[in-house]
């Protein structure tokens, strides 16, 4: 899905949890851990998703794409 998205238009994504206590409150929140950064950022490089570490960086992203 991910893929086929990617060739129609850019993908900018927050993932929730990269620093360590993120990480420590998404596990505690959802009740699983939030999986390592590593493995995330080489699944979105692959597909040349943006990704942001707030909504204000995601939106501005968004706001320039559009223009």
């Amino acid at each position: 899905m991910l893929n086929e998205a990617t060739k129609k238009k850019p993908v900018v994504v927050i993932k929730s949890g990269r620093s360590e206590k993120g990480a420590v409150a998404v596990a505690s929140h959802t009740g699983s851990l939030a999986g390592t950064d590593e493995v995330f950022d080489a699944i979105i490089r692959q597909y040349s998703v943006l990704r942001e570490e707030c909504i204000q960086d995601a939106i501005d992203w968004c706001k320039f794409l559009t223009q």
